[in-house]
């Protein structure tokens, strides 16, 4: 009886354990898939977060949390994932899960706030500076950003002769520089830098402004001691005439003053962009450059102005110590071996020594010996029995030439006047032509 109820229930069993399909087939309940289940909250877990998307990789399926910021993933192969969620504001994350068939596997998420994105600072103007004047028409300008969250800074670049500028000249470039040619001259020019970090927060950095110089040098003052009612008298190729043409030539307006009579002063520089300063104290006329003079004078080139002196052997010429040369006195007497050199030699822009005789060496041993101050901004661009016999540079803006020779009251034939000869004859090498240019730009 006992063994035939047990046979009775095991039947029941195997009945309740299977059905059979429309075809009659019996089909087995055992599971084939799992569940993922589980919370998204915020870093710390004491915030629910609702409306996350969670889905996952490989793809199964992809929901919403809910209100309390829960959410079921039902039916899931079984396998590895990554469940990975993601909301507007916090950064993505993700957890790896194993599901198993019939088993629910639990993946609470915790999001992340992304850190307020902070637009970069605003550019800084590097050069040319703010309102400069006389600037080249072509220059490089250029600018420093950051951005406060070490993002890469990407600009814009407005140009424009209008204030503020709307023509977009440059899009997107990482480099804080951008070179501009071909400009208008004595125009008033305006730009400015949009800084844009990767993830476009921009800043629209302030309007700056240059102004470009005239096409060229034109206004010269032709400043010497004496009378310059004869200077533009036509005559010889060894006159103050000559020189005087050659800046003419080339396109310069020369206004002729006497250096005796006339105070050099801020007001007197004023209209010119190149002065010809020629042998003060030199030969018979004597004229000293007062400190104050010599003050006006070097702030006018630092402006960007420039400056050709020559001065007499025997001359003190203390208006060139602001610009680096001072002098150490020979026994005088003699003309300048100087000029010799200079006699079908050219100027260059390059330390050189020019052929030496007898002659010029024995005058370089009793002219006032023109030295460099150390530090100095001057080049020599040459010299004679070691000592400079022309030197320039630049001050701040600005240009001088200055050479060491001797003064017009001299005969032109001898050694101290040769250099006013030289520089005309055709034999030459055009050490003037090379001043010219090298004032001119």
């Amino acid at each position: 009886m006992r063994s035939s109820l047990y046979v009775l229930i095991t039947l029941l069993s195997c009945l309740l354990s299977f059905s059979c399909g429309d075809d009659g087939t019996p089909t087995s309940h055992t599971p084939t898939t799992g569940t993922i289940r589980g919370q998204v909250s915020n870093a710390s877990g004491d915030t629910l977060i609702a409306g996350a998307l969670v889905l996952t990789l490989p793809p199964s399926s992809s929901v919403s949390t809910s209100a309390l910021g829960s959410y079921t993933m039902p039916d899931v192969e079984p396998g590895q994932y990554s469940v990975i969620a993601s909301k507007g504001g916090y950064s993505q994350t993700s957890v790896d899960v194993r599901v198993d068939a019939g088993h629910t596997t639990t993946a609470d998420i915790h999001l992340t706030p992304l850190a307020q994105n902070r637009a970069p600072a605003n550019p800084t103007l590097i050069f040319p500076l703010q309102n400069a004047t006389d600037q080249p028409t072509t220059l490089t300008l250029s600018w420093s950003c950051s951005d406060p969250d070490g993002d890469p800074v990407f600009c814009d670049v407005y140009f424009g002769t209008t204030s503020p500028p709307s023509d977009m000249i440059s899009y997107n470039q990482s480099a804080n520089s951008l070179t501009r040619a071909g400009l208008d001259t004595l125009t008033t020019w305006y730009w400015r830098v949009v800084a844009r970090d990767n993830r476009r927060a921009t800043t629209i950095g302030d309007v700056w402004s240059f102004e470009t110089a005239s096409a060229k040098v034109t206004n010269m003052l032709y400043l010497e001691a004496g009378d310059p009612a004869g200077w533009t008298v036509p005559g010889g190729e060894r006159s103050q005439y000559a020189e005087i043409q050659r800046w003419k030539d080339a396109s310069f307006s020369v206004t002729t003053q006497n250096l005796t009579t006339t105070t050099i002063t801020k007001e007197l520089l004023a209209p010119y962009q190149v002065l010809r300063l020629t042998c003060p104290e030199g030969g018979d006329i004597l004229r000293s450059i007062g400190s104050a003079e010599a003050e006006a004078l070097y702030s006018w080139v630092r402006g960007g102005r420039r400056l050709f002196a020559d001065i007499s052997w025997n001359g003190q010429a203390s208006f060139v110590t602001p610009f680096g040369v001072e002098r150490i006195d020979g026994s005088g007497g003699g003309g300048s071996g100087l000029d010799w050199y200079y006699h079908g030699a050219p100027m260059t822009f390059g330390p050189v020594t020019g052929p030496e005789n007898s002659v010029s060496e024995m005058a370089c041993e009793v002219m006032d010996r023109p030295i460099l101050q150390s530090g100095n901004s001057l080049t020599v661009g040459a010299t004679i029995g070691g000592y400079p016999a022309v030197v320039y540079g630049q001050f701040g803006s600005g240009k001088v030439v200055i050479v060491f020779v001797g003064g017009w009251s001299w005969d032109a034939t001898s050694p101290g006047n040769a250099y006013r000869a030289n520089i005309f004859e055709s034999d030459n090498l055009q050490f003037l032509g090379n001043v010219i240019q090298y004032l001119s730009n």
